[in-house]
């Protein structure tokens, strides 16, 4: 499942299962590819192409600084906030994986 198709679901179920005055707090998905510029971790964030984005401490370790990454994230109360955060490695002749 790539990290488009699960924000996709997570934001259909999040959408579904949450009541209807919560529902509205659920924008559509966003997407940021590229290298974790910063770490917060007492913040919870870490910034990807220019965009803070709020994590899990589980997400945190998966998007150690400098590292390439695929994040998939909804806007939540004014903030973006990750529900995929997915490590891009290079295979043994440089092309992107996930």
């Amino acid at each position: 499942m790539t990290i488009k198709t699960f924000a996709l679901s997570a934001v259909v179920v999040a959408a579904l299962g949450a009541p209807l005055a919560n529902a509205a707090i659920f924008e559509p998905a966003g997407y940021a590819t590229g290298f974790v510029t910063a770490v917060n971790e007492a913040a919870g964030t870490i910034t990807v192409n220019g965009t803070t984005i709020r994590v899990t401490p589980d997400q945190l370790g998966d998007a150690p600084l400098g590292d390439e990454v695929d994040v998939a994230y909804v806007m939540q109360g004014g903030a973006a906030k990750a529900i995929a955060v997915e490590a891009i490695e290079a295979d043994g002749e440089g092309e992107l994986v996930d």
